[in-house]
């Protein structure tokens, strides 16, 4: 929506032709190509590098389970009152 009325805006300043145009233009040109290329990496290249990561991520857990199982346990336990996690599942 923002790239939409951004737009909306500047590009009648680029087709202008009247009186102070060509400094108006070169103002409006760097605004409208940098909202443009926001608008790309925000629908395309950020949601591509967070899937990596989170792939990444996932690999790594499958790699080595038992790491990450200790590491979510010791995470438990400062969160729990003591004796709350004992092998006898009382």
């Amino acid at each position: 929506m923002t790239f939409a009325t951004t737009c909306v805006g500047l590009f009648p300043i680029m087709w202008a032709t009247g009186a102070g145009s060509d400094v108006m233009k070169r103002i409006a040109a760097p605004m409208v190509g940098g909202i443009f290329t926001s608008f790309i990496l925000e629908l395309l290249v950020y949601p591509a590098i967070y899937e990596v990561w989170r792939w990444n991520t996932a690999v790594k857990k499958l790699a080595r389970p038992d790491e990450y199982a200790e590491r979510s346990a010791g995470r438990l336990e400062h969160l729990l009152p003591s004796g709350a996690l004992n092998n006898a599942g009382d």
